[in-house]
């Protein structure tokens, strides 16, 4: 899952820090954008209609959606550990053929979309969770290059890598502050609307500043057809 705070949302919240009159907003919406791909997100001098194309359709529109406060994200969510083993094409574990599923040991807070890192030593590798396809399983958005069985597992919200060369040179999960917003749902459609790539956050029902950009946890680009529905809740992280 990218993301990408947008250089016009940076704007508004340094102004409202360093403005004797700062902006506010006293209501923001999700938007669907359109024309990229379930991987890529808008660059970071887009801005609606330049360089965010809207997703169009019979009946579509924004919704309006409020934050919750401002929380810590989860840098480490969990230490945890594969409990498979061997090297079986479809195994229930991490491995770099068949399947990317993992068996893991169990704690609280899992979701899509949080970023994962495996291995230990010159072996780590980092992905994005996209799916929790059975009990203590998951699913990474892409290939391994070393084959995990038993290897070191930490978990955390999807924020950048940070290289400790202080210490060790390990890399691990970077801070940061999240917020979420409820849950919106698109649609029903009328007819088919062009393919959504991700959501931004707009400070308008219509036209309006885009503030942030993110793909869906699981790199989908969904095209709803006639009477489909699209629910999924927005969050935005900012790392420090």
């Amino acid at each position: 899952m990218a993301q990408v705070f947008l250089n016009a949302g940076l704007t508004v919240m340094f102004n409202q820090i360093i403005t004797a009159s700062p902006t506010t907003y006293s209501q923001l919406y999700v938007g669907l954008f359109t024309g990229l791909s379930g991987t890529t997100v808008p660059a970071a001098t887009a801005t609606i209609g330049s360089g965010i194309t809207e997703v169009s359709g019979s009946i579509y529109a924004r919704k309006a959606v409020t934050f919750g406060s401002a929380a810590t994200a989860n840098v480490t969510l969990s230490n945890a550990t594969t409990t498979s083993s061997g090297n079986t094409s479809g195994s229930t574990y991490i491995t770099t053929t068949g399947t990317y599923t993992g068996t893991i040991t169990t704690y609280a807070g899992l979701q899509a979309g949080m970023a994962i890192t495996i291995g230990t030593g010159g072996t780590k590798e980092s992905h994005i969770i996209t799916g929790l396809p059975g009990s203590n399983q998951i699913v990474i958005s892409g290939t391994l290059t070393n084959t995990q069985n038993s290897a070191a597992i930490v978990i955390g919200d999807n924020l950048p890598p940070v290289t400790d060369t202080f210490y060790d040179g390990t890399t691990f999960l970077g801070t940061g502050m999240k917020s979420t917003g409820g849950q919106v749902t698109f649609g029903p459609a009328l007819g088919t609307w062009s393919a959504a790539n991700g959501y931004f956050i707009a400070t308008a029902l219509t036209g309006g500043t885009a503030l942030y950009a993110a793909n869906f946890a699981d790199n989908s680009s969904p095209t709803l057809g006639a009477n489909d529905t699209l629910a999924f809740t927005p969050y935005w992280l900012m790392s420090n």
